[in-house]
């Protein structure tokens, strides 16, 4: 946890989950393996599997990071889930359409 962040905060940043298998999907269309993706968006590689699988959530700055990667949309391969804060990627889509 980050100094001065509370549990709340680190909660609600964590409440983005990959669409189902659209990671997947993308990096595979890359012909990318998960460590790529992993070392290339600086997460482990653990980290990356599990979010990958849906098994866990993540950051925003961590998706934007894998989005990067993938060549993808933000909005086409994560969701936020409900109660998320308004976050500055949900905020530019939103601007934008």
């Amino acid at each position: 946890m980050l100094l001065g962040e509370d549990m709340t905060t680190k909660t609600l940043r964590s409440r983005i989950v990959t669409r189902p298998n659209a990671l997947r999907r993308q990096r595979v269309a890359l012909r990318m393996t998960q460590k790529q993706v992993a070392g290339r968006a600086d997460v482990s590689l653990s980290q990356y599997k599990n979010i990958e699988t849906g098994r866990n959530g993540t950051t925003e700055e961590t998706g934007i990071r894998i989005s990067d990667v993938l060549r993808s949309d933000f909005m086409d391969l994560f969701e936020f889930l409900p109660g998320t804060t308004e976050g500055k990627v949900r905020n530019e889509y939103r601007q934008a359409s």
